[in-house]
């Protein structure tokens, strides 16, 4: 069985930064798992399975997704299923719509989003200052303000 995977992160370094609302969410490929469990039991393993970067050398050959790791940032959709899953900090809920994974997603208080790969960004120290994003890279003196 095929299952579809989004992720939700942001789409600006700034965005991040400033740990605002502008959250995107992206299709992620797909994971082909044996359908012997129901879609709520094989949550977890998908899940799993996203994260083989973090227990494996090599992709899995059932991952068809970039991803090497999430945390309560993805959203699944069984194949031949209406509902979709959504990974929260603790756990799961569904949703009845695409739409309404999203917000669930973006509601969920204990999330971390993150930039995605294609986003540009730096390492250093992030302050906001009069609600603007700045960055003193590391061994810098200097705070610049993030404007990308």
């Amino acid at each position: 069985m095929r299952v579809y995977v989004w992720q939700l992160g942001y789409s600006t370094f700034k965005d991040f930064a400033l740990h605002n609302s502008n959250i995107s969410c992206r299709p992620r490929g797909y994971v082909e798992v044996e359908c012997e469990e129901s879609s709520q039991d094989l949550r977890e393993h998908v899940w799993e399975l996203l994260n083989w970067g973090c227990w494996a050398e090599k992709k899995p050959k059932e991952v068809h997704s970039r991803l090497d790791h999430c945390n309560g940032d993805v959203i699944l959709k069984f194949e031949g299923e209406k509902v979709y899953h959504v990974c929260l900090s603790f756990g799961w809920t569904t949703a009845e719509s695409f739409k309404l994974a999203i917000n669930a997603g973006k509601s969920n208080d204990l999330a971390e989003f993150w930039p995605f790969p294609n986003v540009y960004k730096k390492s250093g120290q992030i302050k906001i200052i009069d609600d603007k994003p700045y960055i003193k890279e590391c061994g810098s003196n200097e705070w610049i303000e993030i404007t990308w």
